[in-house]
């Protein structure tokens, strides 16, 4: 018997025994038969759908017993449990059923049970994973376009278990990022909370040691409220990773709860791994007012911070105010030092905090050391030593103390006299004497009350115990200060009391001996006698005293010891040097250079002694004798010696024996004709003037010079005296510029050389090579190459001249006014020089005179090409200097086309262009040129196409164009740009339009070509034929785009081939998928439908685009116009009919009204013109007259025909309200809106509802009484 014909013999519990006992023969399915038909649909049957899902599972049909288990839930939702037990049974004890699964991780989540449900996922195959993330993801997609009201809470906690899953899903995907995306969105809900943190928490586990997966988990955590986790998380992340995520992180969330210290103490330790001190510091200030139990932890933190921005000043400070705060006084002292050393501004403020320091310990030595040293960091030197003053005051003790502290401050600036005055009264107090005579030493020298202050306390010391090292600091003290009479007198008692400590203030003294008065060393000698007297007989003394009596005036005694000392070998040496010093400190003593001489001649030295006995000679004429005496017998012993000769004649030229004089010079001259004969031509030049003999007065003077450098000032003054008494000597003038030349004085001989030239022309090629040695000697002198180009003038050389000034230009712009007048100086000798008209071309640049300098090198170029070069720099120069330079661009274009630089040459035409727009002709015709000559060059042909395009003639520009293109194919981009660049400003141009649509159909973009060719035909007409052509072309190698379908539809309906049309847009319409193309599409083919007298047709395509956007604002307007096409059509209908039947009244009452819906009134009006036969034709024509009469304007006309119906028995019928409603809008179009009010009120009085009536008599009332008013307002102000 099978299960079912017993069906009504079994209870349920039958059944469920029976149903076991089929699984248990093996025959599941036979079993979820009988379970089946037991089932009555109402809540007995959760036992046996339960028992049902089993058998299903058992026969391997997951799906039905996942449907099977959703009917119990369903029907017993409140055991929704115990099915969800049943599915994990069945699905784990089974074939892992994807249904079964699925089912079972729904309700785990519904449940929010999420560590079954993961590992339901981790169960499940990758395919049913894909499925399932595939709805899920669906599902989302659907909540996230919701924009209703809000939902209720069960719907909400849906929509929540949908982002759990998917985050879930994700995560078994293996991609935790979009899965914690999703986790944050479920987050926003506080109930998800928990569900929240385990699904976080199962996905981190997984992605263990993955930094950003364990960011992510705190991120989940921070949204849930479970901080501290979180920042757990965060720290362990930041540990193995740029710590710059968590930091964003945390400021993020710093900003919601600025309170957390947690988080706050973490941001620190990340800023300070990441090395940022300035964010670290303002989060530790947030930190420390916060959190006041781990004030350590901050003070070190802090510490660090400071490490890494030393310089920070606020952070020294700030750390200074905690360790106050938190009592460490020492840390805090630190810190302050730090803030005066960065910020002397700042004292102040750090003063007080170290008062404080010792107003909470009175005795912290160490807070007073840092008021010292924060005055010493801020340069306050006197607060310094007032408060070493005020210590050592209070503890004599700190004396030492005192000492390291005015070092330290003298090191830095040792002229500090405050602080030296107390360095040495600490000396005293120490007592180191010694050293106090020191300090004050260097105090007096730092003048002004010091001085007087200083030595007073010195003298004071001495006076009180004379101390012999206290004496010789007090003397160094005298001299500094220029005290040498008090100094002398103290020398002279320390020699009285300690003649052998002479070696401590004798050299002193002797120092100061050259800037002495003879009192002075008048005391200085005395002091050596008394030395000698007690026993120190010394030669060192001996010298002393010598040059002590040299200075005072007893220069014989002086000679008289020196010679004496000189015989002493060990003294020798040292007596000679010391007297050769007195000579130069007294060079009108003769006697002692006559004692110098003897010395010389005793260590022979002939020149020297030379030297010595013309000086004695020159300084004293009394001596002469002597010197003569000893010059002879020098002679007899050496007569071939060339200075004693010399000396001779120098002795014979101060005795003014000029004859014996002149023939000792020429005795020298002849002798010794090399550098030693200077000195006997200078006393030849000199004698030679003395006679009057100026030309070689002259030539002696310039030989002298020549030979030796050293007699050049010398001879230039008696040179000026030759030219005094003959300003005319020309070897005077030459002679004084050679001079002038030696002496590197090379403008002023430049003006002598020049003087010359010009007076005497014959010694040009002499003084040219004057001026070279000149050139030479100081290349960068421009007056020397000024000077050069003259004498080569004079002499014609033009070619040298041009190129010295040309030089001479460059050195120095300034003389381009110079330069250019001697350029035409030359110009005007000989016009046919182009290098020199270039060169003036160069000195006019200089000068700014830039249109004349064109001119210039345009001439120079026409008579010698090989200029080029150099005239393309120059006009280089020209269009720095102006910019806007039209000559010079033209002229460096031509250069430029000619040395076959054309595309140089196009830019110069171009910078024409911008400059000015009248030269557009002249530019067009050298562009043609250059075309004509380099076919090739593509800027030329770009340029002109550009300027035919500004001209309107487009069909030049395009065959430009065209040329580039066909020679340059790899430029067709580019013109395509220019193209564009034409079309931005005159979009409308169907020529240039239809020649770039060529171009990009070429280059492979039809799309772009076809909607340009759609384009062309919409602007252009007459050009369809083309379009509609070239679309063909594209048609017949690319039959599959439906852009070609669309638009050559398009443009064979604008054509009227309609039935073409018809075809190519009703294949558009099954290719083109874009709604708004398509919506298009089907327009054109309704009117093409229409057009075709097929309005069914037309209809059913309008009616597809009503359900395409039924609101939209283009759908509207489409459908305005495609009624009046319809009409239209009805129009052609009706009057094809009236053709049919001329006489028809009907017809043509037909036809009239159909005429007023599309606005034809004039046609209306004239095909109204009969007589009607009947009544009925007679008020309709009536009613269609006045429409037309009112369409066209003609209101009166109207209201003519309407006042012949009588209107004066009511009830009106139809006819009469419709004669009414027009007269009243007839009134209102005239503006006599009173009467309009009567019109509609006689309609109102029969039939309220009659159209919109009640409308229009209100708001013709409303305009009525308006209009009244404003009559009435005009007529009180003319009473007025």
């Amino acid at each position: 018997m099978s299960p079912l014909a017993d069906f009504f013999l079994l209870s349920k519990e039958q059944i469920l025994q029976k149903a076991d006992k089929l699984r248990a023969e093996g025959k599941p399915g036979k079993a979820a038969e009988l379970l089946a038909s037991g089932l009555k649909n109402n809540t007995e049957d959760f036992e046996l759908l339960l028992a049902l899902a089993g058998a299903h599972q058992a026969d391997e049909k997951g799906r039905d017993a996942a449907s099977a288990l959703k009917n119990a839930i369903s029907l017993a939702p409140a055991r929704s449990k115990e099915v969800l037990e049943s599915a994990e049974e069945l699905f784990y004890n089974g074939n892992r059923s994807s249904d079964l699964g699925d089912l079972a991780f729904e309700m785990n989540i519904s449940r929010r049970n999420i560590e079954p449900a993961v590992k339901i996922l981790k169960t499940l195959p990758d395919r049913d994973i894909d499925a399932m993330l595939s709805r899920y993801g669906k599902v989302k997609e659907s909540l996230d376009r919701y924009r209703g009201p809000a939902k209720p809470a069960g719907t909400r906690a849906k929509d929540m278990g949908v982002f759990l899953s998917l985050a879930l899903l994700y995560y078994r995907k293996g991609q935790p990022r979009p899965a914690f995306d999703l986790l944050d969105a479920a987050a926003q809900s506080p109930d998800e909370y928990p569900p929240v943190n385990e699904a976080a928490f199962q996905i981190a586990a997984t992605g263990a040691g993955v930094t950003e997966v364990a960011m992510r988990y705190g991120d989940v955590l921070i949204q849930t409220g479970q901080r501290d986790k979180a920042l757990e998380l965060y720290s362990e992340a930041a540990k193995v990773q740029d710590p710059q995520p968590v930091i964003d992180r945390l400021k993020n969330f710093l900003e919601k709860e600025p309170d957390n210290t947690g988080a706050l103490a973490l941001i620190i330790q990340l800023y300070l791994k990441k090395q940022q001190a300035l964010p670290g510091l303002e989060a530790a200030k947030r930190l420390w007012k916060l959190d006041q139990r781990h004030r350590e932890t901050i003070l070190a933190q802090l510490r660090e911070i400071l490490k890494l921005d030393p310089q920070n000043t606020d952070g020294f400070m700030f750390m200074g105010d905690c360790a106050l705060e938190a009592l460490k006084p020492d840390l805090a002292m630190t810190s302050l030092a730090r803030v005066a050393e960065l910020a002397p501004e700042l004292l102040s403020q750090v003063l007080d905090r170290y008062h404080q320091i010792l107003e909470k310990s009175p005795g912290n030595f160490e807070a007073a050391t840092r008021i010292i040293d924060a005055y010493s960091a801020a340069g306050q030197t006197d607060q310094v030593v007032k408060s070493l003053r005020d210590m050592v005051s209070k503890d004599a003790t700190l004396v030492d103390l005192a000492l390291e502290k005015l070092n330290g401050l003298l090191q830095k600036n040792l002229d500090q006299p405050l602080a030296l005055e107390f360095l040495a009264e600490c000396y005293l107090l120490r007592p180191e004497t010694l050293k106090a005579a020191r300090v004050y030493q260097y105090l007096a020298g730092l003048g002004g009350e010091w001085l007087e202050k200083s030595l007073s306390k010195m003298q004071g010391l001495l006076a009180k115990e004379f101390d012999q090292s206290l004496a010789s600091p007090l003397i160094e003290a005298l001299i500094k200060n220029n005290k040498l009479a008090e100094a002398v007198m103290l020398g002279a008692e320390l020699g009285k009391r300690n003649p052998l400590s002479w070696p401590e203030f004798l050299p002193l003294l002797d120092s100061a001996s050259p800037q002495a008065d003879p009192r002075f060393n008048q005391g200085l000698a005395k002091i050596c006698q008394n030395l000698e007297q007690q026993g120190q007989d010394l030669p060192v003394i001996h010298l002393v005293k010598a040059a002590a009596w040299a200075r005072s005036g007893e220069q014989q005694a002086a000679a008289a010891l020196f010679l004496q000392l000189h015989q002493q070998p060990e003294l020798s040496r040292l007596a000679k040097d010391s007297l050769m010093e007195l000579a130069r400190e007294f060079p009108q003593s003769g006697q002692l250079q006559l004692t110098l001489a003897e010395l010389h001649q005793r260590d022979a030295e002939p020149a020297p002694m030379a030297a010595a006995l013309l000086a004695a000679a020159a300084s004293d004429k009394s001596l002469l004798p002597q010197v003569s005496l000893k010059l002879q017998e020098l002679l007899r012993q050496q007569p071939d010696d060339l200075q004693l000769q010399i000396l001779q004649m120098e002795l014979l030229y101060q005795q003014r024996l000029l004859d014996k004089a002149f023939d000792q010079a020429n005795a020298i001259a002849a002798k010794w004709p090399g550098a030693g004969s200077a000195k006997a031509y200078l006393r030849l030049g000199q004698i030679y003037l003395e006679k009057g003999e100026l030309t070689k007065a002259g030539g002696g003077l310039m030989k002298a010079s020549e030979l030796d450098g050293a007699l050049s000032e010398e001879a230039l003054l008696n040179l000026k005296k030759l030219l005094e008494i003959d300003d005319t000597s020309l070897p005077g003038h030459y002679a004084q510029a050679k001079v002038l030349l030696h002496l590197k004085k090379y403008d002023r001989s430049l003006d002598e050389l020049l003087f010359v030239t010009q007076r005497e022309p014959r010694w040009a090629e002499k003084i040219l090579a004057d001026i070279k040695d000149i050139q030479t000697a100081d290349p960068a002198n421009h007056r020397a190459l000024v000077a050069d180009a003259q004498i080569n003038m004079v002499l014609q050389n033009y070619g040298p001249a041009a190129s010295a000034l040309s030089q001479a230009l460059e050195l120095a712009p300034e003389i381009a006014d110079q330069v250019a007048a001697f350029y035409r100086q030359m110009l005007s000798k000989n016009p046919d020089q182009p290098q020199v008209k270039m060169a003036l071309a160069k000195s006019l640049v200089v000068q700014n005179t830039l249109d004349e300098a064109v001119a210039l090198i345009e001439q120079a170029l026409s008579r010698e090409a090989t200029l080029a070069e150099p005239a393309i720099g120059l006009l280089r120069q020209v269009l720095q200097r102006d910019k806007e330079n039209i000559a010079g661009l033209y002229l460096l274009a031509r250069i430029y086309a000619q040395r076959n630089a054309a595309e140089q040459s196009v830019d110069m035409l171009r910078q024409i262009l911008e400059i000015s727009e009248e030269q557009s002709a002249e530019v067009a015709v050298r562009l043609q040129a250059i075309i004509d000559q380099f076919p090739q060059v593509a800027p030329a042909r770009y340029l002109l196409a550009e300027l035919q395009c500004r001209t309107g003639r487009y069909d030049l520009a395009l065959a430009e164009y065209e040329a580039v293109v066909k020679a340059r194919p790899e430029d067709r981009a580019r013109v395509l740009g220019s193209l564009d660049h034409i079309l931005e400003q005159h979009p409308n141009q169907a020529e240039i339009l239809f020649f770039k649509s060529r171009l990009l159909a070429e280059s492979g973009d039809l799309k772009a070509s076809i909607a340009g060719l759609v384009r062309v035909s919409e602007l252009d007409p007459s050009r369809r034929t083309a379009a509609a052509a070239a679309i063909e072309r594209m048609m017949a190698q690319h039959s599959d785009l439906p852009e070609i379908y669309e638009a050559l539809g398009i443009i064979y309906f604008e054509m009227g081939k309609f039935p073409q049309a018809r075809d190519l847009l009703s294949g558009a319409v099954k290719m083109v998928e874009d709604p708004e193309r398509k919506m298009r599409v089907l327009f054109f083919l309704a009117e093409s439908y229409l057009a075709l007298r097929q309005e069914d047709k037309a209809e059913e395509i309008m009616n597809q685009v009503r359900q395409l956007n039924p609101d939209a604002d283009e759908v509207f307007r489409a459908m305005r116009r495609f009624n009046m096409r319809r009409m239209q059509v009805e129009v052609d209908k009706s009057s094809q009919a009236l053709q049919e039947a001329p006489d028809d009244e009907f017809r043509k009452l037909d036809l009239a009204g159909k005429l007023l819906g599309v606005g034809k009134h004039d046609t209306a009006v004239s095909l109204l013109a009969f007589k009607p036969q009947s009544k009925e034709t007679a008020g309709r024509r009536l009613l269609l007259l006045a429409r037309a009469f009112l369409g066209r304007g003609e209101a009166v006309s109207a209201l003519e025909v309407l006042r012949a119906v009588p209107l004066s028995e009511h009830p009106f019928n139809r006819f009469q309200m419709d004669v009414c409603y027009l007269l009243g809008q007839c009134y209102e179009y005239l503006g006599n809106y009173a009467a309009a009010v009567a019109a509609y009120r006689m309609i109102y009085l029969d039939q309220t509802d009659f159209r919109d009536v009640k409308r229009r008599m209100e708001q013709a009332s409303g305009l009525a009484v308006l209009k009244e008013l404003g009559r009435r307002s005009t007529a009180l102000e003319a009473l007025a």
